[in-house]
Formats: structure tokens, sequence, C-alpha cells
């Protein structure tokens, strides 16, 4: 996923787009790529702070010879524009609610099938036996 990420940077000259240019390619198209990646599988701290430094450097212009300054923490770059900030958002924190998003699904859906399962009717035992287009084989 991390190759991906470089891949996509290194597709944009950093130093033709000025720095509204890569805020807008950061929220535009970086950022939604990480979240997609992120929503099916569970990604370790370690690598969503290598997202957040490649998104940082990349928006304060790193070269490969040598990096940009920043000039400003990353506090204040990943806080939210009524605050000041850019709005960007931490990798780690999207990582978070999406994994809180996948568990409440998981319960949901185990929930329904117990309910399901529960039910003393003709309809549960059709949708469970394996026939007809909505069968969901256990």
């Amino acid at each position: 996923m991390m190759e991906k990420v470089n891949n996509k940077l290194a597709g944009w000259k950093a130093k033709t787009l000025s720095q509204a240019g890569r805020l807008t390619f950061i929220k535009a198209i970086w950022q939604p790529l990480n979240m997609y990646n992120m929503s099916s599988d569970f990604i370790p701290k370690k690598y969503c702070n290598k997202m957040d430094a490649i998104c940082t450097n990349f928006f304060w212009g790193l070269r490969r010879d040598k990096p940009a300054m920043h000039l400003l923490n990353r506090k204040h770059i990943f806080a939210p524009r009524d605050r000041g900030g850019l709005g960007l958002r931490h990798s780690r924190d999207v990582r978070h609610l999406l994994h809180q998003r996948n568990i409440s699904f998981r319960i949901a859906n185990d929930s329904l099938i117990q309910e399901l399962q529960g039910l003393d009717s003709c309809m549960p035992r059709f949708v469970f036996s394996g026939y007809g287009p909505f069968s969901l084989a256990l």
C-alpha cells in the first residue's frame, strides 16, 4: 500500500504544484485513496504515521536530495479548519473510525443472522437452506 502511495505522489511533480495545489491533491486524491485502502484492512499505527509523514513531506515539497523546511507542526496541519488548521485528517484517526464502523457492522450483522435463525417460520429455513438467489449457506 505504501508503494501505491509513493507511486501516486511520484507521478505528480511536487515542484510544479503550488502549496494550494498540493493541498487540493492531498484532500481530493491522496486521503480518499488511503481511506479506501483502510476500509477493508486494519493497518498498524506505524504505517499510519508513515502515511502522515509522506503527506506532510509532500505538502511542504520534499525533494530527493533534501527535504524542505516544515513551517508548521503536524498538530497545526492536521487540525480542523475552524481551529486554524488545514483540515487534513490523521490517518490513525481515520483508521480508528473505520475499525469501529467495521466492528459495529459485524455486531449488527451477527445479531440479524441470530434473529433470522431463531425465528420459527419457513422463510429463514428457506434462506439458510441454500436454495434461492438470496441463500446464506452457513
